[in-house]
């Protein structure tokens, strides 16, 4: 009994197949963050120029 509880132990270890699972987790978890963190970084980025171009158009069309 104690020597295949120790071949169990001994086989999961040496296993790959699930540290692989978890590095490409971990990898595609880094990509969408930094996909978020672009979109964000973009979307306010967007937001500021539109409010300083309607900003410069309403001191333009207001004669100031």
């Amino acid at each position: 009994m104690y020597r295949k509880l120790k071949q169990r132990a001994v086989n999961f270890f040496d296993e790959e197949s699930g540290p692989t699972a978890v590095e490409y987790a971990v990898i595609i978890a880094l990509i969408i963050a930094l996909c978020i963190t672009a979109i964000g970084t973009m979307g306010l980025s967007t937001a500021n120029s539109w409010s300083d171009s309607s900003t410069k158009m309403n001191t333009f069309l207001n004669g100031n």
